[in-house]
């Protein structure tokens, strides 16, 4: 009977986190408690086994939305709330510590490098204020504003080399 108490708490977790796009409150030690639970369910029996299945299935469920949950938070700058379990506070740490190298690194990449031209340039203004150009294609250029490098790569002006 008690797999059947928790099977139906996860469906209702699970259900609250579908139509939320916001981190539902879990207990710290929810994955913890919920997987003790599922090793004591007996699986001699067919039903027994069948809801073992079923919450599996939907503890799986629920941790991956709340990875994308996570993942959205990290990329809108979001905060969490730190009573969460522990294992999605790693998670969310890895994720703020790949993106925060991940864009020193293009910085880095973007302020050691020269431009080169893959398009001829009329004389335009940049981000910043300042001009360039006419610049014909394959032609080299060094751009001091971190920005105006950014707007000419990503808008297929120059690659960087």
């Amino acid at each position: 009977m008690e797999s059947d108490d928790n099977y139906d708490y996860l469906w209702q977790v699970w259900q609250k986190e579908k139509q939320s796009n916001e981190l539902q409150l879990l207990p710290n030690d929810f994955y913890d408690k919920t997987l003790k639970q599922f090793n004591m369910i007996n699986n001699d029996d067919i039903i027994q086994k069948t809801t073992k299945e079923n919450i599996l299935k939907l503890l799986y469920n629920i941790y991956e939305r709340r990875k994308q949950k996570l993942i959205v938070y990290v990329a809108y700058n979001r905060q969490i709330n730190q009573n969460m379990p522990k294992i999605e506070i790693d998670f969310h740490k890895k994720l703020l510590n790949f993106t925060l190298s991940e864009k020193l690194d293009i910085d880095k990449n973007i302020k050691d490098k020269k431009l080169l031209v893959i398009q001829e340039i009329p004389k335009i203004i940049l981000p910043s204020g300042n001009e360039i150009g006419p610049v014909k294609k394959d032609e080299y250029i060094d751009i001091n504003n971190d920005n105006d490098k950014v707007f000419l790569i990503t808008n297929n002006i120059c690659k960087d080399i």
